[in-house]
């Protein structure tokens, strides 16, 4: 008998009859639920194979995420600080900043490995699993067994057909990232979390930034909304509210084609989700 179990976005595989397991669990995913997750199982003495095709301890939020989005929000937030206090003389290079970035993440990179070891119950490979069955994952010409598999491989950013030739954040934020010199204009395709976070941020560093979205942060309050579209424009952040159609490479540029026309950029970021 076998059944499945869901946490949050977490799946948990089951099978009762599995009793010569090489694993007591396989973990797919390294992010914040699933390396959390290989640590606290180690704690209680089960054998754990934990897979990401990544090599790296730490998931989207720091590979691509929040971490690396802050340490660009706190680098721009001096320039915001030098607008309210002329005196102040503030110079950023934003080569530095991102490699600035790239140092934080390392950091990181080497704690979680430094907490890995601590755990001697935790293997950890540099590779893809494929589930087989429930209790069966292979990893390239291997088969590995567990009594209990765990997937936790997260999300990765959206992109709809016809939006390909923008960038996301894997390109803007991943380690080492080719990245590094600012685009005179950007448009920003999304208002979600990310449109909104990245619109502001490199705003502050002189980009001119459009962003494109019907609404900006549909999950708060109309209020918030106002607020926040508030800021952006005193940012110097060109909202267009229309829905856009899809994004072209063109001689240089990137066109991104809108409700009501077309307009050019130096780079697009798609942030849909």
């Amino acid at each position: 008998m076998e059944y499945l179990k869901s946490v949050g976005n977490v799946f948990i595989f089951e099978s009762f009859f599995n009793t010569m397991a090489e694993f007591d669990v396989i973990i797919l995913g390294e992010g914040g639920a699933g390396y959390t997750a290989a640590f606290e199982l180690s704690k209680a003495n089960m054998k754990v194979l934990l897979l990401e095709p990544k090599g790296v301890l730490g998931g989207n939020c720091l590979y691509e995420g929040c971490i690396p989005s802050k340490t660009l929000w706190y680098a721009s937030h001096f320039i915001d600080v030098k607008k309210r206090l002329p005196f102040l003389k503030v110079e950023v290079d934003f080569e530095k900043v991102m490699e600035w970035k790239d140092t934080v993440q390392e950091l990181r990179f080497g704690q979680h490995d430094d907490e890995l070891k601590e755990h001697e119950n935790v293997t950890f490979m540099k590779a893809e699993g494929r589930l087989i069955d429930t209790n069966k994952v292979k990893v390239g010409d291997k088969v590995y067994t567990s009594k209990y598999i765990v997937v936790a491989t997260g999300a990765k950013p959206n992109v709809p057909p016809g939006f390909e030739d923008g960038i996301t954040t894997h390109e803007l934020l991943m380690p080492g990232t080719k990245f590094r010199k600012l685009p005179e204009t950007l448009a920003i395709i999304g208002g979600g979390y990310i449109g909104v976070e990245m619109a502001g941020i490199l705003a502050k560093f002189g980009v001119k930034v459009t962003l494109y979205a019907q609404r900006i942060l549909k999950v708060v309050s109309q209020e918030v909304q106002q607020v926040l579209e508030n800021r952006l424009r005193e940012l110097g952040v060109e909202i267009v509210k229309e829905r856009c159609k899809g994004v072209k490479a063109d001689s240089g540029k990137k066109k991104v084609l809108s409700e009501k026309g077309e307009k050019y950029f130096d780079e697009v970021l798609v942030a849909t989700g």
